[in-house]
């Protein structure tokens, strides 16, 4: 690897020795984990999200306390993050959705069951109304 710091330019350790170094420290600094305890959590969740399934990517954590909850993808880390892990935010926006998507089946019946009056031939309006 190269380095700035050595008169020669190269650095004392291989990149792949460099990355797997700073893995752990990552870990061990950030999470008070070691990287087998996060490979475990990875095999207990079978490498999916602890949310929605897909691959797992990150290791989630509370911001408040610094306590590490499960591995997460990409989508649902940062989820999480922008909604500032406040479930009452996270409730309020799936409230939005889901009454966004009950509009939506309502114009649907609507347009399908009901549908415009039929007009009569003749131009005039049903006897009785």
């Amino acid at each position: 690897m190269r380095s700035s710091r050595t008169a020669s330019g190269f650095g004392s350790r291989c990149t792949s020795c460099h990355n797997a170094a700073n893995s752990e420290y990552y870990f061990r600094r950030g999470h008070q984990l070691i990287k087998k305890q996060v490979l475990d959590m990875h095999v207990a969740q079978g490498g999916r999200c602890a949310i929605c399934g897909d691959p797992a990517q990150h290791l989630d954590h509370d911001h408040a306390t610094g306590a590490t909850r499960q591995l997460l993808c990409q989508r649902c880390n940062q989820g999480l993050g922008l909604f500032r892990d406040e479930p009452g935010l996270l409730y309020a926006a799936a409230l939005h959705v889901d009454a966004h998507r009950d509009r939506q089946l309502l114009a649907r019946i609507r347009q399908t069951c009901v549908g415009p009056a039929p007009e009569r031939p003749d131009g005039h309006p049903p006897v009785g109304s």
